[in-house]
This record gives C-alpha cells, structure tokens and sequence, in this order.
C-alpha cells in the first residue's frame, strides 16, 4: 500500500514536472525544433508513463500475491495457534483433573490417618484409665495392708502372748507341782 502510494507520487511529480517544462517552452515561444524536442520528451515521458504504469500492475499483481499468501499463511497460523489452544486447554484440564484426584486421594488418607490416631488416642486413653484404676486398687490395697497390718500383728502377737503366758502358766505350775513332790 505505502510502496504503491509512493510510485503514484512520483509518476504524477515526473509528469507534472514535465508538463510544465512543456508548458514553460511553449509560453516562451521557442522555436519548433524545440518544441518537437519538447514534444519527443513527451512522448519519451509518456512512454516512460506506461512503463510505469506496467510496472505499477506487475506490482500489484506481486502485491496481491504476496498478500494472499500471507493471508495463507495467516489463516495456517490461526488454525495451529487454535490447535495449539485447544491442546493445551485440554492439557491443561487434564493435569488439573489428575491434581484434584492426587487431592483427593491425599484427603481421604488423611482423614484415614486422623481417625486411625483418634482411635489410638481412644485406646490409650482406656488403656490409661485402665492403669489408672488397677493402680489405684494396688493402692488401696497397699493402704488397707499398712493399716491391717498392725492391726493383725497387734493380734498376732496378743494371741502369741496368750498362749506364750497360759504356755507359760501351764510350765509353772508343772514345775511348782514337781518341786512340791519332790520336796
């Protein structure tokens, strides 16, 4: 477009230019070798013209061709960029389906670990209260026994006493009965 804008200018500037040379020489009244001069320089332009205007078609032949081609090539681009977009779009959704299932599936195995440390947590608690409670009877016990014992040693030893003293009286009076018969 600006290359065939600029060699309309110029053809109308030559033209124009050599029209008023024309114009000039024929105003001023010179001679008609001149002006036969000035008409072969206008024949010569005028042919020079047509070049030009040939040269003018050539290149919007080149042009429109070259635009067609680029018009291709265009169109090519945008199918493959479309492909291209299409491609990765369905990539893209593809990666993400498999992120959400790789999500997902770590999720569901967490919460599996959350309620398998529940259920341990549970466990250790019953296993605690169970210690706990089997602790405290030990203790219990071992308190009724400090507190039992003196008592059953207290007993112990007065039934011990007794029968160390009735024994004791029994082995006395054995013995006052032997001394009283021998004497």
């Amino acid at each position: 477009m600006i290359l065939r804008k600029a060699l309309l200018f110029f053809t109308v500037l030559v033209f124009s230019s050599s029209l008023s040379k024309a114009n000039n020489a024929y105003q001023q009244g010179e001679s008609s070798s001149q002006s036969d001069s000035l008409q072969v320089q206008i024949q010569a332009m005028m042919e020079e013209i047509q070049s030009l205007k040939k040269s003018q078609t050539s290149l919007n032949r080149e042009l429109n061709t070259v635009r067609a081609e680029i018009d291709k090539a265009e169109a090519k681009l945008q199918t493959n960029l479309e492909a291209g977009m299409t491609k990765s779009a369905k990539q893209q959704a593809s990666f993400s389906e498999k992120v959400s299932a790789e999500i997902d599936a770590y999720q569901n195995r967490i919460k599996v670990l959350e309620d398998e440390l529940v259920a341990r947590e549970m466990e250790i608690e019953s296993v605690e209260a169970t210690a706990n409670a089997r602790f405290n009877n030990l203790l219990a016990l071992i308190i009724i026994t400090l507190l039992l014992s003196p008592i059953l040693i207290w007993v112990s030893s007065r039934r011990n006493w007794k029968k160390a003293v009735t024994e004791h009286q029994a082995n006395w009076n054995r013995f006052q009965e032997y001394i009283l018969k021998k004497k």
